[in-house]
């Protein structure tokens, strides 16, 4: 030995491997029911209550990526929401009656959770622009009228002082885009 370096295994505790930190505590209550049920499924997959809440936590998030994200999948909670105030069971699966009061309460639910519908003008922009893309991209396949009424309309709407400035300017971009290459 020399110079006070030891020789053999390092002391205190080895490191973690790569990807794995430090474990913090994360205290909270809960009732006796859900208490139990932890501990059951913990046991059940020889985990610790800890572990098994952060795994549940962690599906949770994995949960909302298979329903599309967080909005969607507040949007299926609330669907699920009406079907357990008419059935807070499975019974509507088997029941004709009460599946078609479920079907009922879920169109009507939907239809309540849809976006508002878009102004006249909005529709009418977007069928323009989507109509002046398509004839800058692949417009061959477009029959001489439809390409003619697509760029009618968007001449209408680009002259048309309701539609916001920006927009006019946009169709007006395009369709000189447009006029230019059929010039050349």
């Amino acid at each position: 030995m020399g110079e006070g370096k030891r020789e053999g295994r390092a002391r205190g505790r080895p490191p973690l491997p790569a990807g794995e930190g430090k474990l913090y505590a994360v205290g909270f209550r809960t009732s006796k029911k859900v208490k139990d049920f932890l501990q059951q499924m913990a046991d059940s997959g020889e985990r610790s209550i800890a572990q098994e809440i952060e795994q549940r936590l962690l599906q949770s998030y994995d949960f909302e990526g298979t329903l599309g994200g967080p909005r969607a999948t507040a949007f299926f909670r609330k669907l699920a929401e009406a079907v357990e105030r008419v059935s807070p069971d499975e019974r509507w699966l088997d029941d004709y009656q009460l599946f078609r009061t479920v079907r009922s309460l879920l169109v009507k639910t939907i239809d309540d959770l849809a976006p508002p519908t878009p102004e006249p003008i909005d529709v009418a922009i977007r069928l323009a622009r989507d109509g002046l893309q398509t004839i800058l991209g692949a417009g061959e396949f477009l029959g001489s009228e439809v390409r003619e009424a697509a760029l009618s309309f968007a001449r209408n709407l680009a002259d048309n002082p309701r539609v916001p400035a920006d927009v006019r300017a946009e169709l007006s971009s395009n369709l000189a885009e447009i006029q230019h290459r059929e010039a050349s």
